[in-house]
């Protein structure tokens, strides 16, 4: 018996011996495995994190370092390699080599083979620079039968690729094509949904002689589906004014129904009737309809601008405030519940006044339920933001509103955002032009007196140095630019045009002093000088996070012969900028997303023209930053137009004479 039991004994410390040093003993096939299933695996998470697509291939390439390279580089194919994405572990040597970066034989080859190669890079190689002679992995990134793009792969100095490397290389390269094709996919769903949400506001909003009217409307983050968000204003009875703000509950082609019927509906009956009955019939219409099961939230208002009286209903909707043009602000809210879930609801009315220098804020919840973590933006931070707007333009109120909720919760908007703005202007109107001309030459054109360019952008356009344009102003009196606060020179596009007049007789021989003399016989004829208007052409990157200006803008330059490309922020931006050749860059400075004139600066750096606009008077931080010009909200289509056309169209370098 108990030999039995120490042979049993014997047999289990064996047994355990065995087992302890199988576990530790080295298993290099078992973790590679692991190691390949857990980067495709955590590759496919990055994925699946679409339709948040802005900067996929960026994020894609950025997870292949160090795991399982020490430079990644994703580029795609039509016709010629763009880079789409690139990694180094090292990001001094990234920075240079986003600068050097071609395709290389190894590419070349992978293209015109449509497989993956692997091979040691030459010596000279930029990807092989601070690394000795390393191996390199060149996949296609397939779509469609078709070769969409390279993904490249450089191992670090001493690490060897093998087999098991060029197949989870090629694995990578298949994943990184599927998610491409769904960000098309996404993409255009994007379109789509902005074209339809476009659709159900007005093109424009219409003039009223003694009210100021600013509409934003800024899409939820990635919105794939159109949302209910909506807001009008158009004529009622008695020379009356309605404006209308609506929020239909959910998003997608029923969410565009309700918003198209309600918006509708009001236009038609609405300036008829007493507000609270429009919005019963209007209540059931939507309570009867079987096609239609969501609710409406909505705030309508009737402007007597005459008399200086406003009457205010609310169904369910977040109360107006009102801003007077002194003293706190005043929430509006008369009783009223949302619209669509019963059938008999009352709504009650309040009048107010609506005096000179007062505006009027209505708004949709996204406003106020923008997040930050946990925390909602809400409706005191949107009083004290009201409060320092007090006597703003309307069109600065609005942008301030904005911008308040960009800074407070960035890009990553879960709900539509709607804002409009109605404001009585002063009766006495003061007169503050955010630039005063010291003197205005008569030149032909009257819409090219505003000043918006800098002394950097009028010296490239005319080829006259930026000394020589600040001493001729002072020494001939022809050409003197407006200053800021901070005593920045700006010109106007008349002062342009008298420039290139100096700089192209100076180009045919004359000196200064003649061809200012040519200048002054032109200023004093009775016959306007005639200026050629430019000729510029190119694609113009636009980035505005409000959907509705991004749009406007888009159309205005695309009807004068611009291809335009649109972002609403500035990771979009980049991608836009790293897949195609950009002629000039129009930013509004209210862009959320870290710093815009960091980000201004960058693009000057590289040579891009940068044009900013805003409606605060931040001229002085636009040139800061490097822009060449700058516009004031609202944007005039014609005065764009000159203005992106001048920027766009550099006269050849003049000769000064000697001072």
């Amino acid at each position: 018996m108990a030999e039995a039991l120490n042979s049993l004994v014997r047999l289990v410390t064996r047994l355990a011996a065995f087992r302890t040093a199988r576990y530790r003993s080295p298993q290099p096939d078992l973790s590679d495995e692991l190691r390949r299933s857990r980067f495709l695996a955590g590759a496919s998470g990055l994925v699946s994190s679409l339709p948040d697509v802005a900067g996929l291939s960026a994020r894609l390439t950025r997870f292949c370092v160090p795991d399982v390279a020490a430079v990644a580089v994703m580029q795609q194919y039509d016709g010629k390699l763009a880079t789409v994405g690139l990694a180094h572990r090292d990001p001094a040597r990234q920075a240079r080599l986003e600068e050097l970066l071609a395709s290389g034989p190894v590419a070349e080859r992978a293209l015109a083979e449509g497989e993956t190669i692997c091979a040691r890079l030459e010596p000279g190689d930029v990807l092989a620079d601070g690394l000795t002679r390393p191996w390199c992995i060149v996949a296609p990134i397939r779509s469609g039968g078709a070769v969409r793009g390279l993904l490249t792969w450089v191992a670090d100095t001493g690490v060897t690729y093998g087999a098991a490397d060029v197949l989870l290389a090629t694995e990578f390269a298949h994943r990184v094509a599927l998610a491409w094709q769904w960000a098309e996919v996404f993409a255009e769903r994007g379109r789509i949904a902005a074209a339809l949400q476009q659709s159900l506001l007005p093109g424009r909003m219409p003039p009223v002689a003694g009210l100021e009217i600013a509409a934003r409307y800024v899409a939820a983050d990635a919105a794939l589906e159109v949302g209910g968000d909506f807001y009008d204003v158009f004529p009622a009875t008695g020379g009356q004014w309605l404006a209308v703000i609506g929020d239909v509950m959910g998003r997608g082609v029923e969410a565009a129904g309700v918003t198209g019927l309600a918006r509708h509906t009001l236009r038609a009956i609405g300036p008829g009737l007493e507000l609270p009955e429009s919005l019963q019939r209007l209540n059931g219409l939507l309570h009867e309809n079987p096609d239609h099961d969501r609710f409406l939230t909505i705030a309508m208002v009737r402007l007597d601008i005459a008399a200086g009286r406003m009457t205010i209903v609310r169904g369910g909707h977040c109360p107006p405030i009102l801003v007077p043009n002194s003293g706190p602000v005043q929430r509006i809210q008369p009783a009223g519940g949302l619209l669509g879930g019963f059938r008999n609801v009352r709504f009650a009315q309040v009048e107010t006044g609506f005096a000179a220098g007062d505006a009027l804020v209505l708004y949709t919840d996204g406003v106020i339920e923008a997040r930050r973590g946990g925390e909602f933006f809400g409706e005191e931070r949107l009083h004290r933001v009201l409060t320092a707007a007090a006597g703003s333009s309307a069109e600065e109120i609005a942008d301030r509103i904005l911008a308040a909720v960009a800074d407070f919760a960035g890009t990553n908007t879960e709900d539509d955002m709607a804002v409009l703005v109605l404001r009585r202007p002063p009766m006495v109107a003061v007169t503050r032009p955010v630039l005063q001309q010291r003197r205005q030459p008569p030149l032909a054109v009257a819409d090219r007196r505003v000043p918006v360019f800098s002394t950097v952008a009028v010296s490239r356009l005319t080829g006259i140095p930026a000394g020589d344009l600040t001493a001729w102003s002072e020494r001939y009196g022809l050409i003197v630019p407006s200053r800021t606060r901070a005593g920045a020179a700006v010109w106007s596009g008349q002062q342009l045009d008298a420039a290139r007049l100096v700089a192209g007789e100076m180009r045919r021989g004359h000196d200064e002093v003649a061809a200012h003399a040519t200048l002054t016989e032109h200023l004093t004829s009775s016959d306007p000088p005639a200026f050629t208007e430019p000729a510029g052409s190119g694609t113009i990157l636009v980035v505005d996070q409000d959907t509705y200006l991004l749009t406007v803008i888009d159309r205005n330059l695309r009807a004068a012969g611009f291809e335009v490309d649109t972002a609403r922020t500035a990771d979009q931006a980049r991608t836009v900028l790293a897949g195609k050749p950009v002629a000039c860059v129009l930013v509004d400075l209210l862009m959320p997303g870290g710093s815009v004139t960091d980000w201004c600066r960058d693009l000057v750096a590289t040579g891009l023209p940068v044009l900013t606009y805003s409606s605060l008077r931040a001229v002085d931080k636009a040139f800061a930053a490097g822009a060449e010009a700058f516009l004031i909200k609202p944007l005039n289509a014609a005065g764009l137009i000159s203005t992106v056309r001048d920027i766009l169209t550099p006269t050849p370098a003049a000769t000064p004479s000697p001072s």
